[in-house]
């Protein structure tokens, strides 16, 4: 977090989650063997959003200002790293899809500032993630699909 995004509490409260995801599933989130990039999988997931978050702060056309940035940020640190420890191998090969997601859904919500800000994010992070673990798909996030999401 080289841009200072989360405070000490918030780490604080991402590394109980993670911790206990991990006891959960030994091995799997953060792997035991360094030779298996899927063991290391939380990680990279981790880095994609701090990566996303740090991109939208440097992004000149928010003018309404970071979305994914403090509890916003946490929440949906802890939201993908719940999700992640039940489905690691959807996690490792749709990594690249998450990343996309992020990207989508930041536009998304920052093009519709006056209505749109970090609750709603969250919510319809917490809504799609399962199905693009699943499926590898990126929804469009219209009006339409926004507003049902939401509903």
């Amino acid at each position: 977090d080289q841009k200072l995004l989360l405070t000490a509490e918030d780490w604080k409260q991402i590394v109980a989650v993670a911790a206990q995801e991990a006891a959960q599933n030994p091995g799997r989130l953060f792997g035991l063997n360094q030779s298996s990039m899927q063991g290391e999988i939380a990680t990279d997931i981790i880095r994609r959003l701090l990566m996303a978050a740090g991109n939208e702060l440097t992004n000149p056309g928010l003018s309404a200002g970071p979305l994914l940035i403090g509890e916003t940020l946490r929440e949906a640190i802890i939201v993908t790293l719940r999700a992640v420890s039940g489905n690691v191998q959807q996690a490792f090969e749709q990594k690249d899809k998450i990343g996309l997601l992020l990207k989508s859904l930041n536009e998304a919500v920052a093009t519709r500032e006056l209505q749109l800000g970090g609750k709603e994010w969250l919510r319809i992070f917490r809504s799609v993630l399962p199905d693009v673990l699943e499926s590898g798909q990126i929804p469009i996030l219209d009006d339409g699909a926004i507003s049902t999401l939401l509903s």
